[in-house]
């Protein structure tokens, strides 16, 4: 049984259906493997001021 909307998703440039909204910003890293170099320095930072102030 087909859905009655197959074929009528928005698709992108590709011809491949859209799996998120294209005009929504995306979310935040889920963990460590997503963040960027800026989230790693920050988080090393973050782990030598722990550090100091112990």
């Amino acid at each position: 049984m087909q859905p009655e909307t197959e074929g009528l998703e928005e698709q992108g440039p590709s011809g491949v259906p859209y799996i998120n909204d294209p005009e929504k910003p995306t979310s935040p890293p889920l963990n460590d493997a997503d963040a960027t170099d800026e989230d790693e320095d920050e988080a090393e930072e973050d782990i030598q001021d722990e550090a100091e102030s112990i």
